[in-house]
């Protein structure tokens, strides 16, 4: 099979595909410290409950900011996390963490950002072996100075590459049935016509994945991004984390899709 490349962008929007309404940067504060960036979230709506789903390990570590028009708002959701049988975060190869919004939490989301509705989620969409899926998010290394404020602004970063073989999947311990993974040489991305050195992915974690249908200008949702490990990038499969929500929200069952794997299951470990 001939290989079609790793493509990586960064901006502010996206211009085929603006990816970066349905994911906000993610800030964590120390007391008398200015918010950090931690991570991505990626906004989701089923029925007319609203969420906030990001990387358990992106929230593990106190409260959690996000930004607003001006300025930022602590989030005061309830928020659910996977743990391992072990309780060390670094055996958790799920990784999920939700915030069930409040209101206060959805009012204070910045405009610009929107929720990604059911309807564009794939539930049925697995890991293939040289298919493209694209990883959006924002890293913490590549943010920008504004000259005026002296604040630091996130850039959206995106990478679009081809998923990995059976091989490297042993490799990493994983399954097609709960992970995608693609590709993410750094030093041999593509970049306007050019091959470039990409920035380090840390951040991009919590932010979405999208697979894009074949012949058409439609793309769903297929996973959250967790990882990054031996020149990957490794996403929980969307599938997995609406089953924790179906366990944690037995009531939004009627319009949570059920995947027509069976390889998928409801049994999770929560941390409040």
């Amino acid at each position: 099979m001939r290989r079609r490349g790793s493509n990586f962008s960064m901006s502010n929007h996206q211009p085929s595909f603006s990816g970066d309404r349905f994911v906000t940067p993610l800030y964590s504060a120390k007391p008398g410290s200015p918010p950090d960036l931690g991570g991505s979230g990626t906004w989701l709506q089923i029925g007319d409950e609203k969420f906030l789903v990001t990387a358990a390990h992106v929230i593990d570590h106190g409260y959690t900011w996000i930004p607003m028009e001006i300025g930022f708002k602590k989030l005061v959701s309830p928020c659910y996390m996977t743990i391992p049988p072990s309780g060390d975060r670094s055996s958790d190869r799920c990784d999920i963490g939700i915030y069930h919004l409040l209101a206060e939490d959805i009012e204070a989301k910045h405009p610009f950002h929107e929720f990604i509705k059911i309807s564009d989620v794939d539930v049925d969409l697995l890991h293939q072996a040289g298919e493209q899926f694209e990883f959006f998010g924002y890293p913490h290394r590549k943010q920008k100075s504004d000259k005026t404020t002296r604040k630091l602004i996130p850039i959206f970063m995106s990478i679009l590459s081809d998923t990995v073989g059976e091989n490297i999947f042993k490799k990493l311990g994983l399954s097609v049935f709960s992970h995608v993974v693609i590709a993410f040489r750094r030093k041999t991305m593509m970049a306007d016509g050019r091959i470039i050195t990409a920035p380090l992915p840390t951040g991009m974690s919590g932010g979405a994945v999208w697979k894009k249908t074949a012949g058409r200008d439609e793309r769903k949702l297929a996973a959250i991004v967790i990882e990054y490990s031996d020149d990957c990038l490794i996403g929980t499969r969307i599938a997995i984390v609406l089953e924790f929500i179906r366990a944690l929200r037995p009531s939004l069952s009627m319009y949570i899709p059920m995947p027509s794997d069976t390889k998928i299951t409801a049994s999770f470990n929560v941390a409040h």
